[in-house]
């Protein structure tokens, strides 16, 4: 017997298949719901095809998901190989090829995929194996139980710092969103951009999503993509977040009445067909229709972005403004919590003291 990196005891020998699949006690919990099986008492893989189609106000695409074929499904019948000891000789093993599913792994690869499912979220296992699970949460997010999926990945990308995962990952999160027509979701989702790795993702998805699913945009929105705005320096949104927020959500309520900007008074009355697009890569699950989708770029639209820059030129003026009053004062602007000192401000909304 052999102690591994997961306090477990484990045969050094190939384990029969029926030990692994027919039982999930060793299964992350959070993944028990998630997983896809072929055969043995757990079996939920049917083989057919699912269609659909993912409508955003006038802007639609079809999904087709194949049931010929998933990454991620899991026969019993196949051989699984001993769990590694340790982290290193995880490392030390042959990792599979990008787009190899379950069924063609080695029996030693099948054995580590097995370990990655006792905790998926343990830093630094495979991406190789993170990512064929994240093909079978996709499938589940659009044609299963799409909740559990959507959170496990979402907290896949605490851990994962791979480009290509955050990118695929938002995108995946954030279409599945506005197909279920959950803009809970897509709070959560902006919630959790909270690391530097985790903020890869495709303003035309942020900005569909949201509009897709009649949500408005709030200051941090657009701090977040201001440069698919054209706005260059974004040095002062950065360096003094809560008062440039501040100052945003402040122009917007002069301007629309209330501290968001409402993109369906934009988009609605737009030719949103005649915008350009431009690919952006979603799926991991190689079974979609399309991997990659074409997007509207809706920040290329005249009216929105030409407010939305204007809205962001007041703020920074704003803060530029304080910023020499605060010197002046022998002072820094960090000094000052808006919402919990009061300031004297003139006519125009600057601080004076």
């Amino acid at each position: 017997m052999a102690f591994n990196l997961f306090g477990k005891k484990t045969e050094k020998e190939m384990e029969p298949a029926f030990r692994r699949g027919e039982t999930l006690d060793k299964v992350h919990g959070d993944l028990r719901k998630t997983l896809w099986f072929l055969d043995g008492v757990n079996k939920n893989f049917d083989g057919t095809d699912y269609s659909d189609t993912i409508q955003a106000e006038e802007i639609s695409f079809p999904l087709t998901i194949s049931g010929e074929q998933e990454l991620s499904a899991i026969s019993v019948q196949l051989p699984v190989g001993a769990l590694p000891a340790t982290a290193r000789e995880m490392e030390s093993h042959v990792k599979p090829l990008k787009g190899t599913g379950y069924d063609q792994m080695t029996p030693q690869q099948r054995g580590d995929f097995w370990v990655m499912l006792e905790d998926p979220y343990r830093l630094y296992l495979p991406s190789c194996y993170i990512s064929v699970l994240a093909s079978g949460l996709e499938r589940h997010m659009f044609h299963g139980n799409f909740e559990e999926a959507f959170h496990v990945l979402l907290e896949l990308r605490n851990t994962q710092t791979d480009r290509e995962f955050s990118l695929r990952s938002s995108n995946a999160l954030l279409l599945m969103a506005m197909y279920h027509n959950r803009p809970d979701l897509i709070l959560e989702f902006q919630d959790s951009l909270d690391v530097d790795h985790s903020y890869a993702l495709s303003e035309e998805m942020y900005l569909l999503s949201m509009y897709g699913t009649g949500m408005e945009l709030q200051a941090r929105d657009i701090m977040r993509i201001a440069k698919s705005f054209g706005i260059q320096d974004t040095r002062y949104a950065m360096n003094y977040v809560p008062h440039f927020d501040r100052y945003l959500r402040e122009n917007m309520k002069e301007q629309f009445g209330h501290e968001t900007l409402p993109l369906k008074e934009f988009l609605d009355q737009a030719d949103i067909v005649s915008l350009r697009t431009r690919k952006v890569p979603v799926f991991f699950n190689s079974s979609m229709s399309e991997q990659d989708l074409f997007l509207p770029m809706l920040n290329t639209e005249p009216a929105l972005a030409s407010t939305v820059r204007e809205l962001y030129k007041k703020a920074e003026d704003k803060v530029k403004h304080d910023l020499r009053h605060m010197k002046e004062m022998g002072l820094l602007l960090y000094d000052i919590d808006y919402d919990k000192r009061e300031v004297v401000r003139d006519k125009d909304g600057y601080i004076v003291g």
